[in-house]
């Protein structure tokens, strides 16, 4: 009985852990870069306006897919 309440639990934390994380994703464009600032246009409006002063946030750049044969 308790496995099955171990299993239960790791499958509830792991479905909360990934909608959270997907909730937090939101693309932009770069519009430029002066320094220590990203300036940053085309964004989620009402996902990017839940960040705040002192929030750490974690860019990637989106790979572009080389074309076979060129």
């Amino acid at each position: 009985m308790s496995k099955k309440l171990l299993t239960l639990a790791l499958v509830i934390g792991f479905t909360l852990t990934s909608v959270g994380i997907s909730y937090a994703k939101f693309k932009c464009t770069v519009e430029s870069i002066d320094g220590g600032n990203l300036v940053l246009k085309d964004c989620n409006e009402k996902k990017a306006g839940k960040l705040k002063v002192g929030d750490k946030v974690s860019i990637t750049k989106k790979k572009k897919k080389q074309m076979e044969g060129c």
